[in-house]
């Protein structure tokens, strides 16, 4: 089996970055972040020489407008489930 050098994970809501053999990143989540913000979260992640550089990128957008834009029957207001996470109250 080949070595890796970096494992991307996602949808802790918590971006991180953590070396333990590969490096480890995680780019947060588009919503209901841990700390409050109302912005998406991605991450870029620049390799070159054998070693990588990581940027975490905060987005903008209109949080109430976004769940009349999904494809589900009710958007994304449907029953949330938080999972003990804080975020943003909704109805």
């Amino acid at each position: 089996m080949r070595a890796v050098g970096v494992v991307i994970v996602e949808h802790s809501h918590l971006e991180h970055l953590r070396q333990i053999g590969p490096l480890v990143v995680n780019a947060g989540a588009v919503s209901r972040q841990k700390d409050g913000s109302p912005s998406a979260r991605w991450v870029l992640l620049e390799g070159k020489r054998g070693t990588w550089s990581v940027s975490f990128r905060p987005v903008s957008y209109e949080v109430d407008a976004a769940p009349g834009r999904t494809d589900t029957p009710q958007g994304a207001r449907r029953k949330p489930h938080n999972y003990g996470m804080k975020g943003p109250e909704r109805d």
